[in-house]
């Protein structure tokens, strides 16, 4: 097979760097809502919007990571 031209591999680099960041900013929002949950009466008084809430940004951060991940394998497969 051919080799994968470096233009190719300078922008699926600079994708990854970008999902590791939107995952890590995903992350970052979790982090900072649920101390916002915390600090304001528990996570007993948590509602069901808040849950939904959650559950899209952890589906978020699963896409991103998941996403970062297929791009490292892509860039280490021999070849390219």
């Amino acid at each position: 097979m051919s080799e994968m031209p470096s233009l190719a591999r300078l922008a699926l680099r600079v994708m990854r760097v970008g999902a590791v960041g939107a995952a890590a900013l995903v992350g970052l929002v979790i982090g900072i809502e649920a101390a916002k949950r915390w600090a304001a009466g528990g996570f007993g008084a948590v509602g069901r919007a808040d849950v939904t809430f959650f559950a899209v940004l952890a589906a978020l951060l699963i896409a991103a990571l998941y996403l970062a991940r297929s791009i490292t394998r892509e860039l280490r497969k021999p070849g390219s």
